[in-house]
This record gives structure tokens, C-alpha cells and sequence, in this order.
């Protein structure tokens, strides 16, 4: 909650926030157990000839041999391989160490979650760069980002400064410092050099203006309900079978009055991660656990990241989820739960011997038809879909350059995917695709990130990843989002955004904040949507226990929350019994982790919530029903209705 020496400043790509109090141990390369160790292998492998121990690079042959000479790694950045892209522009790097070639591979290396590495490249191109202002420009914003994604934010301030020095009035070096000013307090100035920022040229977080001005972002009500309004049923837990740590969580559920459910994690019980399976007939009162057995060929016994679907045409269930691989190539893989019938064995949706990583997945109408199904898996290659029950797949239509693709189908058929940047800002963006993902029209900006490294102003060392997540309306298409970020003095709260033109305009982002209550940070959001438009959420939140952002564990809850008129207003619910303690989630020496997503799934008048908590000792992953029982269909809690929206928001009122 409290600010913890932050400091905003523009990357290449845009606006990104720094930190750096936390120590500079914890804050290296990205990445989660045995996938980390994965990534870091191919990273060695795609760098070999190339040393950085000197904080600079260093070739040590002429030559690596291990990319095409003719492969671009812009092109390859484009489709999702960002470390095939390393290889490559290592390979140029190889053949001449020029100023150039230095900043892509700098810049290949921020995809690749390599910032220590890419800060040597950016650095090794200044020491030989002339005084040529654009590219210094480029090579210091770099350097910036680098020094930001570690968490050096008196080097990130000095690289920023000296983009200023260039170019005194870079639009982005003001907004900037617009920001930075804003989340440290400093709001006059924060409006000083918002002033000076081109709106358009540089986007900056559409609630920035309000949060100088008034001293918080826009807002929206969030009020406790009693167990009258929303029942909680029991936590249960479902990885009975481990006593391992267990994390990342994806559910599905059908639409049954007693629905069937899966649910899918990473599970550590075996030497290196597994993708831990849950399965329920009798509405998530009892679970049957095991691990998902990939197919032969693909991963070395390595796979995570769960993704779950339910296809409503045919009542099916899916998980999946990535097998890794060095020596077997790395492999999307998924299972199919029939509506009669037991869970069929996994097939390979695609395979390839490049890093591969996020993904999930989802099954609607397919376009034009609605008695035709469409299951779609979005990662970071691109999007893949199946019309026949997942028997054969398309081939991947690239996404571009970002992570935590998660697609969503509309009532048409239409088809949406939401994405998180990479590279410098980690911005929010969205793509449609109105022939089943064939083809994509460009993407469109949900929103600008106020801070990408919020990992610095909550307690606890692990990290959080900044994903989004969106819902689509059954009934009209509406689209909703949500998304954690920086409310302004080092507050972390769960942002709510609407679009009701098929994502091609989107609201000024609202906080959700709880009548009555301290406010804590709320992080790691999961937004479902039912058949009447009632909207569900799941976050962690801190607010329970005092504790500050320099902590070294912190103390988490997860709250569910429910709104009737299209997320105008809110009544939430806490999850777990008492506040449960990192402490245990220990990864390493410096680092815990509880995963980077929570997942949820809604059935009728139900959701289900699934989140890890440490209340058993390690991370175990449990899941609630949740009865919405006496919400009034105007979206009233009672009769103080001063309290409330006194309507559900039609498009003018939403977007305005």
C-alpha cells in the first residue's frame, strides 16, 4: 500500500513503473520452478557465444551456428518466439557488434524475460554508439526498461534523465514523469508535465487526469454482503493426492442444475511440475485429483499451466495446459471431459521445439453458426482452433508481440482475445476476429499501465504478473475487463473497464473500493460472466492484516465479488476464514511464489472459485460454491438505494 521508491518513465514502447527497494536478489529473470529452469536453458542455448557476466557482452566466438543467418528477429518477436528471436539477433550479434544489432538483441532479450542480459546489450551499444540522438534515445529508454524490470530505479531514473537531456520535450519522457509524480504524491507537478504530454502520441493511464486532480482514480462501490445475499459454501480441497506446492488455477463448469466441474493447476508433487487435475460430478462437493498424462513425444516430464473450457452446445469439458521440452519438443496439449463419458487421454493441439508459454482456452458458437462449436487455445505462438471436438487443430495465427492471451467468443461467433504487452510498458490490449480467428484486425488499447512492477508495493516477495482478464455478455457482446494496478501511492487495487462497441472504445478505468474498510492491495483479479450478465470476480487482498510493503511475507485473503448492473456496483464476499500467510510458498532463497492467476467458473445461479492458499501448510488449491441468493434484479442489496446505481448504465452511461 504505501509507496516504495517508484519511479515512472517511457521505454521504446511506451510507459512503464520502476522500483527499486526491493533487493536487487529477488528481481533477476522471470519465471516460475521448473518452466524457469526450462527458459533459462534454451535462453544459454540461444546465447552461446556470448558472455554477460562483465555487465556487458562479450562474443567468445565468431559464429554460433544455432540460428538461419536469414531469420529476422522482428518477425520471429511477431510470432511469439521470443527466444528463437534471441538466437537470431545473437547470431547478428556474433557477426558484428555494432550499435545496432547490440539494441535488438537487447530488445529481443526484454521479450524473453531477460533484463539483466538485455541491460548489458543496451549498455554495451551506448559505450559505442556516436552521438546519433535517436538511437541514444532508443538504447537509454532500453536501458531504462531493463534497469526497471529489475527493480533499479536509481540507474532507471539516470537513463530516463538522459533521454531528457536529448530531447527536452520527448512527449513520453513528461508522461513519464506525469506519472511518476502522481504515484509518489506529487500531484502539481504530476499536472505540470501531464500538460506537456501529446495524448495521442503517448498514451497514458485514462484515469491519470482524475487522480491529480481529485488525489484517486475514479471509483466504484463495493459493499460486504451477509450470507444471505451470497452463500459461501465450504472451502474444499482438491489436490488431496499431493503434499506439494500447488498453484495457478483454471475452472471450468457445465450448466447443469448439478453441474459437472474441472478444475486445473501446477502441482510440484513429483520431481518437476506436473498439471495437477480435478474432477466433479456432484458440484464441486467432492473432487477426484490426479496429474494429466501427456502423450509421448513432447516435454520432458515438465507441463503447467492450466487452461479449462466448457463448450455449452455439447455440454463438454476441456483442460490443458504446456508440456516443456529440451530435448523432446515443447507441446500444447488438452483433454476432453464428454458430457457422457469419463476424460478422454490428451491429445497435442501443436507442438514445436521453441519456448512456449501462457495459455488458455475457451469453445463457443463458431461464426454465423450457432450450431456449430468452435474451440479455441490462445498462447504465446498465437491462436489455434479445432471444429471437430479437438481431432484435428488449425495451424497458429500469430498474436503478436505480448503474453496471457486469453480469448473470449461472443453470441455471434465473434472472437476476442485479451493480452498483456511485453517489452518496456506491459500495457492491456484486445484483437477480434470475425472468421474464427483466421485473420485479426489490429490491436486496440484497453488500457495503459500505471505501474508494471506492483510485485514492489505489496508485501511478500513473489511476484505478480499483471494479467487481465475479460468477459464477453451472452446476450449483447458487451465486454468487460478487468485488470490490478497502481491507484496512486503505492495502493494496488482491482481496475473495471466496459466496451460496448466491440472493444474498439473502452471506459475510463474504475477502482474497486470496499465501503467501510482499510484498503489494502487487491491483485491477481478473475472476471466470469453468467447467462443473465451477472458478473463475477476473485482477487487476493491484504486488507485484513497490517503489514507493510517492505514485509518479507505477507498476509493474503481472496474475496469474491458479484454485480447485476454490469459492474456499476458491487457486494463481495471473503473466502477464506482467516488471512493465510506466504511464509511457505518459498521458491528459492529469495523468492516466493502463489502463482499468477486465480480462476473461477459460474453455473446458473453459482460460482466457483479456486484459489491456492498456505492455510494447510504449503500451497494447496481449494474451491467454494457460491449461492447468489437475494440480489434484487435492479441491482439494490436493500432499500438504500442512495447507495447505488438507480439504474443498470446503458452505453452512454457506461462509456461517458
Amino acid at each position: 500500500m504505501r509507496p516504495a521508491c517508484r519511479l515512472v518513465f517511457w521505454s521504446v514502447t511506451g510507459l512503464a513503473v520502476l522500483s527499486a527497494c526491493e533487493p536487487a536478489a529477488q528481481r533477476g529473470e522471470e519465471g516460475r520452478g521448473a518452466p524457469l529452469r526450462y527458459r533459462e536453458r534454451a535462453l544459454e542455448k540461444a546465447l552461446e557465444g556470448l558472455e554477460f557476466g562483465s555487465g556487458r557482452v562479450v562474443a567468445t566466438m565468431s559464429v554460433s551456428g544455432l540460428a538461419d543467418p536469414s531469420s529476422d528477429p522482428q518477425e520471429l518477436l511477431d510470432s511469439g518466439r521470443s527466444v528463437a528471436a534471441v538466437a537470431a539477433a545473437s547470431q547478428r550479434v556474433l557477426e558484428h557488434a555494432g550499435a545496432v544489432e547490440l539494441a535488438v538483441l537487447g530488445r529481443c532479450l526484454l521479450a524473453a524475460k531477460a533484463p539483466r542480459r538485455a541491460l548489458a546489450a543496451f549498455l554495451t551499444a551506448l559505450d559505442a554508439v556516436p552521438r546519433t540522438v535517436d538511437l541514444r534515445v532508443d538504447l537509454h529508454l532500453g536501458a531504462a526498461a531493463a534497469f526497471r524490470r529489475m527493480g533499479r530505479l536509481p540507474e532507471a531514473i539516470e537513463s530516463f534523465q538522459d533521454v531528457l537531456e536529448l530531447v527536452p520535450e520527448h512527449s513520453g519522457a513528461h508522461g513519464g514523469l506525469a506519472v511518476a509524480y502522481a504515484v509518489t504524491g506529487s500531484l502539481t507537478l504530476a499536472g505540470t508535465h501531464l500538460r506537456r504530454v501529446d495524448r495521442e502520441a503517448t498514451p497514458v493511464p485514462e484515469f491519470l487526469p482524475v487522480l491529480i486532480e481529485t488525489g484517486r482514480p475514479p471509483q466504484i462501490s463495493v459493499r460486504g454482503a451477509s450470507q444471505e445475499i451470497l452463500e459461501v459454501g465450504p472451502a474444499v480441497r482438491v489436490d488431496t493426492g499431493g503434499s506439494a506446492a500447488a498453484n495457478e488455477t483454471s475452472v471450468a463448469a457445465t450448466s447443469a442444475q448439478v453441474p459437472r466441474l474441472v478444475i486445473g493447476w501446477n502441482d510440484d508433487r513429483v520431481s518437476d511440475a506436473a498439471l495437477g487435475v480435478g474432477l466433479s460430478d456432484d458440484g464441486g462437493a467432492s473432487w477426484e485429483d490426479s496429474l494429466l498424462e501427456i502423450p509421448d513425444g513432447i516435454g520432458d516430464d515438465l507441463s503447467g499451466d492450466p487452461m479449462t473450457a466448457f463448450d455449452r452446445r455439447t455440454g463438454d469439458l476441456w483442460i490443458g495446459g504446456i508440456a516443456f521440452g529440451l530435448t523432446n519438443p515443447n507441446g500444447l496439449v488438452v483433454a476432453r471431459w464428454p458430457a457422457a463419458g469419463t476424460l478422454e487421454p490428451a491429445v497435442v493441439v501443436n507442438q514445436d521445439p521453441g519456448f512456449v508459454d501462457k495459455c488458455w482456452m475457451t469453445a463457443g458458437a463458431a461464426p454465423g453458426d450457432p450450431d456449430a462449436t468452435r474451440v479455441y487455445v490462445a498462447y504465446s505462438l498465437g491462436l489455434q482452433s479445432s471444429a471437430d471436438q479437438g481431432a484435428t487443430w488449425t495451424p497458429p495465427t500469430p498474436l503478436g508481440f505480448g503474453n496471457g492471451f486469453l480469448p473470449r467468443v461472443g453470441p455471434d461467433g465473434e472472437l476476442y482475445v485479451s493480452y498483456r504487452t511485453t517489452g518496456g510498458q506491459q500495457d492491456h490490449e484486445i484483437r477480434r476476429s470475425l472468421d474464427g480467428g483466421a485473420s485479426f484486425e489490429p490491436p486496440v488499447l484497453i488500457s495503459a499501465r500505471m505501474n508494471v512492477d506492483l510485485s514492489s508495493v505489496v508485501p511478500g516477495t513473489f511476484r505478480i504478473a499483471g494479467f487481465g482478464s475479460l468477459a464477453v455478455d451472452p446476450r449483447d457482446g458487451g465486454l468487460f475487463f478487468v485488470f490490478d494496478d497502481d491507484s496512486g501511492g503505492g495502493d494496488v487495487d482491482v481496475f473495471f473497464v466496459v466496451s460496448v462497441d466491440g472493444g474498439k472504445n473502452w471506459s475510463v478505468p474504475r477502482a474497486l473500493h470496499a465501503l467501510g474498510e482499510p484498503p489494502g492491495d487487491q491483485f491477481m483479479p478473475w472476471l466470469e460472466i453468467d447467462d443473465r450478465g451477472g458478473l463475477h470476480l476473485l482477487f487476493f487482498d491484504t486488507r485484513s492484516t497490517p503489514q507493510d510493503d517492505s514485509d518479507s511475507d505477507a498476509w493474503l485473503d481472496v474475496y469474491y465479488a458479484y454485480s447485476e448492473d454490469r459492474g456499476d456496483s458491487w457486494v463481495e464476499a471473503r473466502l477464506t476464514a482467516a488471512p493465510f500467510s506466504t511464509a511457505t510458498a518459498q521458491f528459492g532463497p529469495f523468492l516466493q511464489f502463489i502463482g499468477d492467476y486465480l480462476g473461477l467458473a459460474v453455473s446458473g445461479n453459482r460460482a466457483y472459485p479456486s484459489y491456492p492458499s498456505t492455510a494447510g501448510g504449503d500451497l494447496d488449491i481449494f474451491v467454494h460454491s457460491v449461492r447468489i441468493r437475494s440480489i434484487f434484479a435492479d441491482g439494490f442489496e436493500s432499500g438504500d438505494v442512495e447507495s447505488w446505481s438507480s439504474a443498470q448504465p446503458g452505453p452512454a452511461s457506461i462509456l461517458n
